[in-house]
This record gives structure tokens, sequence and C-alpha cells, in this order.
């Protein structure tokens, strides 16, 4: 999960990557998701729900292999927002 130097973004976003054909990623593990975050001060209130929304992504393996399967960003966002209704 990369992310920037909170000193340097100015609107803060969370990006995703889904690669189909999976990626390397550290010590030879494939990976289909990649969270990019851009956090800064203006969402510290938040930071505790949206570590815990992604803790839950990560322990429903059938919502991840929803995302990664996702047949655009627009679905894959669909799927994601059932996290916030859950919650």
């Amino acid at each position: 999960m990369p992310h920037a130097d909170s000193q340097l973004i100015t609107k803060p976003a969370i990006g995703l990557l889904i690669a189909p054909q999976s990626i390397n990623w550290q010590h030879n593990d494939k990976v289909q998701l990649v969270f990019f975050m851009a956090l800064n001060e203006t969402v510290h209130g938040q930071m505790r729900a949206i570590y815990h929304d992604l803790d839950q992504l990560i322990e429903t393996p059938r919502l991840l292999k929803q995302v990664a399967q996702a047949s655009d960003g627009t679905a894959a966002l669909a799927i994601l927002a059932q996290l916030n209704q859950k919650n």
C-alpha cells in the first residue's frame, strides 16, 4: 500500500490499481489489487474508519475477488461501497 508524504498532499485521495493478470510484489508475492494512499491532516479524523474499511476488505475474500474481477472502475467502486453499507 504505497502512500505519499502527507506534507506534499494538497487533496487527499485513495487510488486503486486492478491488475487482472497479477503483478509481482515484494518477495515474489502476486497481487491483483494495490491501493495508493495520499492522505493528509484534512482526513485525520477519518483515518480509523479508512483503515477499518481496508481491514474489512482484506478479511473478506469474496469482496477481494469481486473487486479484482470488476469490469471497470465504476463496478469496483460499487463493490467497495458494500463495506460502508455494512458499517
